[in-house]
Order: C-alpha cells, then sequence, then structure tokens
C-alpha cells in the first residue's frame, strides 16, 4: 500500500519506486490551511503522471552584428487558456474542473501551452534573443483582466495612472496633467484593467536592457487598452529601437555564465507575485559541452520530442525539471488567492460571508483613508504580507507521481511558491546528493538526507534507485 504522509503545516513530497521503475511522487498531507473552496483533502493523490516539461521551439536564428554570429530565436507569448491542473475525479468520484491559469508559449503554436512553461535550452556563450509578447486578449482582440485580486494601493505598475503621493498624504497636482505610472494607487477596488507584463530570467548574467526591469512592463496590443499607460516607466528607458513595439519586447541573454538551472517569470512592479502565482514560469537551462565528460544522468527532454506523448522516450529520460509550488482552489477549478487583507489575520471582512467561522472582523481604515489621530492608514486593502496555499502542485499536476527505472536520476528543482519554503525528505532514508545550486555546480557533491530549498530557489540533485527493489514506493 502507499505510505501515508503527517499531516503537517507544511509540504511534504514522495518519492516512489514501481515495478521496473521508481515512482517519483509528490505528496502532502495539510493541517487545515485556509483557503478556497476546494478541500484540499478531497483531492486524491499520486494518480495524475508528473508532467515532464517538454523543449520550447526556436522561432529561427537571427544573425547578432555584435558577434558575428547566428543567435538562437525565440517568439514567446504569455497566454491564457484551461489545464487540467487537479485530477480528472475527487476522492468521492465528483468531477473536479480545468484551471484557467497564464503561461507562456511559442507564438502561433498553440500544442506548446502549458502551466508550467516549456523549458529554454541554451549553449554556454551562445546568446540567445526572445521576443516576449504579451497577448493575454480574447478571441476578439480585448484585454483580459487579471485573475486574481490585484491591490491598486501597493508601489505597483498602475496602468490606471491613478497615482497618490501617500508619503504627504495627498494627490500630487503636478499629476493632473502628465502621465504617471509605477506609483502608488488610491482605489481601494481590485484593479480590473488590462494586465502589465515583462520577463525576468532569474539569476541570469544580463545586460539592463535585457533584465525585465519591474518598472519596464508592457500591457497588451489589444482593442480597447485607451485610458491605460500601455508602458511602464522604464521602458523608453531601456529597450531602444525595434527591441520594442506595442505590446512586446526583445531581449537577448549572453548565456556567459557557468552551467545552471536558471527560470523565468514575470516581474512586473507590485504585481509579480500575483501574476507568477497565475502561471507564467519556466526553466532556462545552460549547458556546457564540457559537462558532457562528467557523467551525470541523462538525457534531458530534447527540442521537438514531447516525452509526455511518448512512452519509449519518457522511459530513457533521466534529467527532469520539477517545479513545486503551493496553491489553493476553488471548488470550481478556479484559483483561489487571498482579496482582502483580513485573510492573511485570520478574520472576517465586516458585511461579507465569513471566510474564518466564528472569527471576529478586520475592521481597519486602509490606503488611503485617514486613521484615527489623523494619520493617513499605511495598511493596504488586499495585500497579504505573505500567501501559503493548501494545495501542492509539481509541474502544474497537483501530488503527481513519476515511474522512474533501478537507474540514477537527475533531478533539478525550483521552489515556485508565494512564500513557503521546502523541506524534501524521503521515508525510506534513500540518500542523495546535491550536485548544483543557483550558480550553478557545487565544489564537489553534498551527499544529504533532507534539502531546504526557499522560494525561487534551485537545487541540482541526482538520486540513485539502482539499489532500489522493483515495486518500491518511496515518499520524500
Amino acid at each position: 500500500m502507499r505510505s501515508k504522509t503527517k499531516r503537517l503545516m507544511v509540504a511534504t513530497f514522495c518519492l516512489m519506486a514501481l515495478l521496473a521503475s521508481v515512482v517519483f511522487a509528490y505528496g502532502t498531507s495539510v493541517a487545515q490551511v485556509p483557503g478556497g473552496t476546494l478541500d484540499p483533502l478531497s483531492i486524491p493523490q499520486f494518480v495524475e503522471p508528473l508532467v515532464i516539461p517538454p523543449v520550447m521551439p526556436a522561432k529561427g536564428v537571427q544573425f547578432d552584428k555584435s558577434i558575428g554570429k547566428f543567435v538562437p530565436y525565440y517568439e514567446i507569448e504569455v497566454v491564457q487558456f484551461n489545464q487540467q491542473v487537479l485530477p480528472q475525479r475527487d476522492i468521492n468520484n465528483a468531477q473536479l474542473n480545468p484551471t484557467t491559469v497564464w503561461s507562456y508559449a511559442a507564438v502561433g503554436r498553440p500544442e506548446t501551452r502549458n502551466y508550467p512553461a516549456w523549458t529554454i535550452e541554451n549553449l554556454k556563450d551562445l546568446p540567445s534573443r526572445v521576443k516576449w509578447v504579451n497577448n493575454l486578449k480574447d478571441a476578439s482582440g480585448n484585454y483580459l483582466p487579471h485573475l486574481l485580486p490585484i491591490d491598486q494601493t501597493l508601489h505597483w505598475a498602475n496602468p490606471s495612472m491613478d497615482c497618490i503621493d501617500h508619503d504627504h498624504g495627498m494627490m500630487m497636482q503636478q499629476m493632473r496633467n502628465m502621465v504617471m505610472t509605477d506609483c502608488r494607487g488610491q482605489s481601494q477596488e481590485p484593479y480590473r484593467g488590462p494586465v502589465p507584463i515583462v520577463t525576468h530570467v532569474h539569476g541570469a548574467h544580463v545586460q539592463p536592457n535585457s533584465d525585465g526591469y519591474p518598472e519596464a512592463w508592457y500591457l497588451p496590443a489589444a482593442n480597447n487598452v485607451g485610458g491605460f499607460a500601455t508602458e511602464g516607466t522604464r521602458y523608453d528607458d531601456i529597450f531602444g529601437g525595434s527591441g520594442r513595439g506595442k505590446g512586446f519586447a526583445v531581449f537577448q541573454y549572453p548565456n556567459d555564465q557557468r552551467s545552471t538551472t536558471l527560470w523565468y517569470h514575470d516581474h512586473t512592479l507590485g504585481m509579480t507575485r500575483a501574476n507568477v502565482y497565475a502561471g507564467p514560469a519556466g526553466f532556462f537551462m545552460i549547458r556546457d559541452l564540457k559537462d558532457l565528460s562528467l557523467g551525470l544522468p541523462g538525457p534531458a527532454p530534447l527540442p521537438g520530442v514531447d516525452p509526455n506523448g511518448n512512452p519509449l522516450v519518457r522511459k530513457f529520460i533521466r534529467e527532469i525539471p520539477i517545479v513545486i509550488q503551493d496553491r489553493s482552489f476553488n471548488a470550481d477549478g478556479s484559483l483561489f488567492y487571498p482579496g482582502n487583507r483580513a485573510f492573511f489575520e485570520s478574520l472576517n471582512v465586516p458585511g461579507k460571508p465569513e471566510q474564518f467561522p466564528d472569527a471576529g472582523v478586520l475592521d481597519i481604515p486602509f490606503i488611503p483613508d485617514f486613521a484615527q489621530g489623523g494619520g493617513r492608514s499605511d495598511v493596504s486593502p488586499i495585500w497579504n504580507p505573505e500567501f501559503f496555499g493548501n494545495t501542492m502542485v509539481v509541474n502544474g499536476k497537483t501530488w503527481p507521481f513519476l515511474k522512474v527505472e533501478q537507474s540514477r536520476y537527475r533531478l533539478r528543482f525550483l521552489n515556485g511558491s508565494d512564500s513557503r519554503f521546502l523541506i524534501l525528505q524521503n521515508d525510506n532514508h534513500l540518500p542523495f546528493w546535491q550536485i548544483g545550486a543557483d550558480g550553478g555546480f557545487l565544489p564537489a557533491p553534498v551527499q544529504l538526507d533532507r534539502l531546504l530549498i526557499a522560494p525561487a530557489e534551485r537545487a541540482d540533485v541526482i538520486v540513485d534507485f539502482s539499489n532500489v527493489p522493483v515495486g518500491t514506493e518511496i515518499v520524500l
């Protein structure tokens, strides 16, 4: 029988071995962490296979005059779509709906739409060029609003140009007749306008014009963006010439650092937490051909081949990127994210249905209202300082499993959670070795029996299942 995990406040994850193969599953039980209307205990665990992210296809090559070489060229868009993140059925055999998410995909290639995004593969010292397109539009070409509640009183992108000088407690008079963004807003209502996006490769050596500055965001080239600022304050400063246009920006990555595990994600000012929670993130690998002599487990997924649709290819994969995220869901399958500050305080909102039965209410003034004593409140009405989901999602599936062979595997972990630190530890004391971290390979492998990973941190790990008996199930 499958081992059961204890009910803990933090998530645990699972490794398992099956039939001439080992199963890598990710499971956790949770002491009822508050969340959406879908009870996490109703979600069956280890019934869905782990999705192995395929390789993002390049559009072609472009000649780079500065280095005299052709470089890989990608056109990648942020889009909205539905994905079956939850299993098809709950523990009572009731249907579970798909979840509306965002992610990155190759422009014009809907088959590449997946949360998390497909992996961008790079060779050391060979630059890659990406046209990042904000395509958060519907079929009619109108903008799509955010999936989650966005607090406008933070220092954020603010395409509405609804700025307030919070420090002085008054509207800045000089802003009335000029476009002003990237500031604190004054509306207590959730933002429902077009979504700003700017992409950042986390950990990359890169020039400022391709870093994805939070203030360099841009809106989709939608029909109905009139009345909104379409670009952030740093967009014009950073991107020049053909590198920018309506709804896109072209970045170049020199890939001149050590081979390592990086990841790409949205980086918009005051919205990164919510934008990434909605889905757009993926691995960005830098490889050095010299590493082939190290004898590391492989192969990784190869360009042009989807390992999820080909059992023979999947059987021989030995290097797997794995992003672990905590999420919460509503009964209709949608993502849950707190829509009020009271949630963080485990309290209720006055005049609204209880989110914490028998708890009190948070009845205080919020920005930009005046607090007792005459000063302005400094508490935002929607933003939560941190958030912990009650359901673990691994490579876009809740609590999946992975059949693996009696062999060594290279697992490239990323903690993609909002606030949650992860402790990975298996229940049968199977050792594993960490060979790399955020900056590349460690000086020497380190044998571990547990692994701590902070949000946004990466860990390059080898697990050896060679001596694990066939049929064994391992819970990490």
